[in-house]
């Protein structure tokens, strides 16, 4: 029921678009976290977005502003390239924020004013620092892939989790030793198990000749 407070028609399509841009963001995050999977910060984000909408549903339902049907339930669409989405969902964040400033500056109802500015602290606060962290870690691992010859497109694929510290170990190895670097991007599309051997192998015959020299003192 709505309370005494009697909400102008400004503030009440303040609320419906406040429910909307929280239902474009979820549908957003929702498609990051198919396409990506528990990669973070979306499912958390996700997770967030749905509390969020909690709160403009029953606000809007306190003070009789109609509440709209989510329309982007299957509409939001990703490019499929991690930095990009991670640049998309921090540049959206932003522009959310400053909207959510200009409707704290005529809310009217103190209840209203207090879920805007919480909103906007959350924004700011917590949500745009995870998404540009993200957006710098992106920017690195590109770098970074593109010095050992690893395309933009395939920079941000998941590996399993041993693919994944071989090709950080030879991303290492590459930077330290400029031979090792001309050979790291024929070692990176080498089947995995091959060179889970191969490093097996060379840790075995690093041990044992690390080990022989105290036996020959023996001996």
């Amino acid at each position: 029921m709505p309370d005494s407070f009697s909400a102008s028609p400004r503030i009440h399509a303040a609320l419906h678009q406040a429910v909307i841009d929280e239902q474009r963001a979820r549908a957003f995050y929702r498609r990051m976290v198919e396409a990506y999977g528990s990669r973070a910060p979306f499912p958390g984000l996700l997770t967030g977005s749905e509390k969020r909408l909690d709160w403009l549903t029953t606000c809007c339902q306190r003070h009789g502003a109609p509440c709209p049907v989510d329309a982007f339930s299957h509409e939001e669409m990703i490019s499929g390239n991690w930095l990009d989405d991670c640049l998309r969902a921090a540049h959206g964040e932003a522009q959310l924020a400053s909207t959510h400033q200009y409707r704290l500056a005529y809310a009217g109802s103190a209840d209203i004013a207090a879920l805007f500015d919480k909103l906007l602290r959350q924004s700011i606060n917590q949500r745009l620092p995870l998404l540009l962290r993200a957006v710098d870690a992106a920017r690195q691992t590109e770098r970074l892939h593109a010095a050992h010859g690893i395309p933009r497109e395939e920079a941000h694929l998941q590996h399993g989790l041993l693919a994944s510290f071989l090709e950080k170990t030879f991303s290492i190895l590459g930077a330290e030793h400029r031979a090792f670097g001309l050979f790291a991007p024929v070692l990176r599309n080498t089947n995995p198990a091959l060179l889970t051997g191969l490093a097996v192998g060379g840790a075995m015959a690093y041990a044992l000749k690390k080990k022989s020299p105290s036996k020959r003192k023996e001996g």
